[in-house]
């Protein structure tokens, strides 16, 4: 006989300037052997006095939105921009390993995450109030929990239950989000198969993407037992008179509303979506082109569905996220993400040019922009990694990957010349 199960779960929002959830919507979900489907039901007073819905499309705003049947191993019925406020790899790791290695579904995650997840999405008890949250530990214990999981070690229950206190940005690197001086921080702890310091590689990375004028938040590196702690303020989050505000995030997954399983999704798709559904469109869709550029410049191949975000402003309308898990993989496979369009994951100088018209740039504008990106690049990563504490070992094992795509780029297409402005 095929097993089904029931899932029902109120979901609030922290509307903008709210310091408290509001109630406003019944997520209902039937599982029934390996698919399931459901509603996502907005509640009658909710409707009455907000207009503000969990996905810009008018399509997905309505009443009671049916969740088509899905099977589990294709992602579930659980549509993506619900998804975007589940816990990333690694918080599935944690809760995995906070629950005697039993794996929680996505309903349950989405139950017991509450306090620091992404954005502004929270699960309402029956009583309409946030579900508890745990007291802060202090960065050093963080990191020792965070190494301890890794290697197998024994953590106390209670202790491992203080690393899940929500998604966050980012995949199966450790990471925990801890609060500094009244504001909220995503720390990421390093890896211990990682080839070179990626913590002091991701603060080069920002840095250098500042020099190109894409926005970042802010940042900083901790030292913490002779190891290095990659620090990032939490842009979803805004401090007011009466305390802590919550933002709405969506990743590209979530604002194209495609399953980060399927392959699906690209940089022009996500520029066609900001046209629609962003605040400033035109400054937000050139920011777009030039991060996609600074990605492919920096050997950043992880630039895919999750790792590009988006912030409620008002009226339905959003603006692009400060940038996030930028830095170079060392890999010199010289491939996107997300493809630049269809699956176009190698696209030409040429092929680049053809899709501008997307991101709101003429040909000239766009080259003159690859132009400007390639020649900061590829003069100051070398410097830019030095000034945050890169070694001399760590820029040469880099080195030998970002000069030789460099290389490629300088004289791509029809002898174009990347390095003359001509």
């Amino acid at each position: 006989m095929e097993s089904s199960s029931l899932y029902r779960l109120q979901l609030g929002v922290y509307l903008p300037g709210a310091i408290q959830p509001t109630p406003a919507a019944l997520l209902k979900v039937e599982r029934h052997g390996v698919s399931e489907h459901g509603t996502l039901s907005y509640g009658r007073q909710y409707q009455n006095n907000h207009d503000f819905r969990f996905h810009p499309d008018p399509a997905l705003a309505l009443p009671i939105n049916h969740l088509p049947s899905k099977r589990l191993r294709d992602g579930g019925a659980l549509p993506p921009y619900l998804k975007d406020s589940l816990p990333d790899a690694w918080g599935r790791l944690v809760l995995a390993a906070a629950n005697q290695g039993a794996a929680l579904d996505d309903y349950a995650m989405l139950s017991c995450t509450n306090q620091n997840r992404i954005g502004a999405l929270v699960v309402m008890d029956q009583d309409s109030q946030p579900q508890s949250e745990t007291a802060p530990l202090s960065l050093t214990a963080l990191y020792e929990m965070a190494m301890a999981i890794q290697y197998g070690l024994d953590v106390p229950l209670d202790i491992r239950r203080l690393l899940t206190q929500g998604g966050s940005l980012g995949g199966a690197r450790p990471k925990a989000s801890i609060s500094d001086q009244g504001a909220l921080w995503l720390a990421k702890f390093p890896l211990r198969e990682d080839p070179f310091n990626i913590e002091l590689a991701e603060a080069g990375s920002m840095a250098l993407a500042q020099r190109c004028h894409i926005q970042t938040a802010e940042f900083r590196c901790e030292d913490i037992n002779q190891s290095k702690v990659f620090m990032i303020k939490r842009f979803d989050r805004a401090t007011g008179p009466e305390g802590e505000q919550r933002i709405h995030f969506l990743s590209a997954a979530g604002l194209l509303n495609v399953a980060y399983e399927s392959g699906l999704g690209s940089y022009v798709e996500l520029a066609q979506a900001l046209t629609r559904f962003g605040i400033d469109p035109k400054q937000d869709c050139q920011e777009l082109f030039r991060r996609m550029i600074f990605n492919i410049l920096i050997d950043n191949t992880d630039d895919h569905i999750k790792n590009h975000g988006f912030l409620y402003v008002a009226d339905n309308k959003y603006r692009l996220a400060p940038v996030y898990d930028v830095h170079p993989q060392g890999t010199h496979l010289q491939y996107m993400g997300m493809p630049l369009v269809n699956d176009n994951t190698s696209p030409s100088l040429d092929q680049l040019l053809a899709e501008v018209h997307h991101f709101h740039y003429s040909v000239n504008e766009a080259r003159s922009v690859v132009h400007e990106l390639f020649t900061t690049v590829s003069q100051e990563w070398r410097a830019k990694f030095i000034d945050v504490g890169v070694s001399d070992a760590d820029i040469r094992y880099l080195g030998a990957h970002l000069d030789r795509l460099h290389a490629r780029w300088r004289t791509m297409d029809q002898g174009y010349d990347l390095s003359s402005s001509g």
